[in-house]
Parts: structure tokens; C-alpha cells; sequence
């Protein structure tokens, strides 16, 4: 992906659209630093180095195999439990979304995005939770409500922020905006702005994926306003 601030025309290089772009960009790379307390994560964990190599390790979707088989306790089928690093990742993976979200939606007031901008606070923990149960090669697909899905994924914040804000150095060459981005690389597709427009297209990548025998899943989002559509 071409760096925001290089793509950029000349007025933007300096103006609230790149600062905003630029600091986005910024918070994974502070949310890396081993510089949590024991609060952060719970009692007995002393950021190290090996934390800070286990925490971009489990950033990397491409690296983050399936949990492991699931424990059964009386019949009753449970997720095992997360160790302190996925937790860890868990919450600074919502806190970044969440921040995004919030520059996102000043820039929105400020009328440097145009068109629609639904954002995606509130919801930090359904993706993220949901990402972190699947593997490389899984898809994704979901409706107008999308920036924490390609934030999770673990698409370029640059990027994302150049689409909303019509820049060239958008997923989708800033022709598509807010409801529009796309990635082959991290079988994202879409970002779709119709309600309900995405679950038959998820269904074809699931039976897809069940007709080549790949062992693949497609996650399918959608809300309960789009439950009676099609």
C-alpha cells in the first residue's frame, strides 16, 4: 500500500486529514510496546520482550491458526481459555478500532469525508473476538458498517483512512468511501452498501469453499435489520 502522506495531493500533505491519517497509523505501533503494567492483563504478567514478539505474532491474521479444540464440560461445549498475550492483543486490537473510529468520525463532522461514514463503535468486540477464532484463508464479508472488520484483518489504518477520506492511496483508489473497500490479500470483499446485499454473496463463498473441500469458513455479518431482506 503507497504511505498516505505520499499519495496525498500537496493540500492534504499538511492538513487535519493527514494528522488524523498519520496518528491512526500510530496506535498499533504504540499498542506494540511492552510497556503495559500487570493491571493491563492481570495479576503476575511483566511485560518482556517475548510479550511484545507474541503480541505481533497474534496481530498477523495469516499466522493466527484456529484455537484449540474445545473443551467439553458436562455435555456443554466451551471455548478454552485466552492466554495473557490474546488477551492482551484482544484489547488493544478493540482499543484501536475505537480510536480509528472516533478520528474517523471527527473528520466526519469537519465534512473532510464525504457521503456516509457508519461507525463501528460499540461493536469492537464482536470482530475482533470473531478474527481471533478463525484462520488464514477464511473470508469475510459484511455490510456498510465496515471499518472495524478491515482494522481487525489487519488492513493498512493508512489506507483505510485515505479510502474515507478520497485519496488515491485508498483500498479502493478513494472511488468507493466508507462502504466500499476491498482486500484479495486478506479475503475481505466488502463493504457492501445495499442491507442484506452481502449474505448471498457469503453464502457463494461458503458453498464455494465447501465444494473445493478446503476446509475454509466464511464469516457473513449482518444485522437484524437485514434478517427479512431477499
Amino acid at each position: 500500500m503507497t504511505d498516505f502522506k505520499v499519495s496525498a495531493p500537496r493540500k492534504w500533505q499538511k492538513g487535519p486529514a493527514c494528522c488524523i491519517a498519520q496518528h491512526a497509523a500510530q496506535i498499533h505501533a504504540e499498542l506494540r510496546e511492552p510497556h503495559f503494567s500487570r493491571a493491563h492483563v492481570h495479576s503476575g504478567l511483566e511485560p518482556t520482550p517475548k510479550l511484545s514478539y507474541a503480541l505481533g505474532y497474534l496481530h498477523n491474521p495469516a499466522d493466527h491458526a484456529r484455537s484449540s479444540p474445545l473443551a467439553y464440560a458436562n455435555g456443554i461445549q466451551s471455548m478454552p481459555a485466552l492466554t495473557p498475550a490474546e488477551e492482551l492483543h484482544a484489547y488493544s486490537e478493540m482499543l484501536a478500532i475505537r480510536r480509528f473510529e472516533e478520528k474517523a468520525g471527527q473528520l466526519y463532522g469537519m465534512g473532510f469525508i464525504g457521503g456516509f461514514c457508519h461507525l463501528y463503535i460499540g461493536q469492537e468486540a464482536v470482530v475482533v473476538g470473531m478474527q481471533m477464532a478463525i484462520k488464514a484463508g477464511d473470508q469475510v464479508i459484511t455490510t456498510y458498517r465496515d471499518h472495524g472488520h478491515m482494522l481487525a484483518l489487519g488492513m493498512d489504518m493508512k489506507g483505510v483512512m485515505a479510502e474515507l477520506t478520497g485519496r488515491a492511496g485508498g483500498y479502493s483508489r478513494g472511488k468507493g468511501g466508507s462502504m466500499h473497500m476491498f482486500s484479495k490479500e486478506r479475503a475481505f470483499y466488502g463493504g457492501h452498501g445495499i442491507v442484506g446485499a452481502n449474505v448471498p454473496l457469503g453464502a457463494g463463498l461458503a458453498f464455494a469453499n465447501k465444494y473445493r473441500g478446503n476446509d475454509h469458513v466464511c464469516l457473513t455479518y449482518f444485522g437484524d435489520g437485514a434478517a427479512n431482506q431477499g
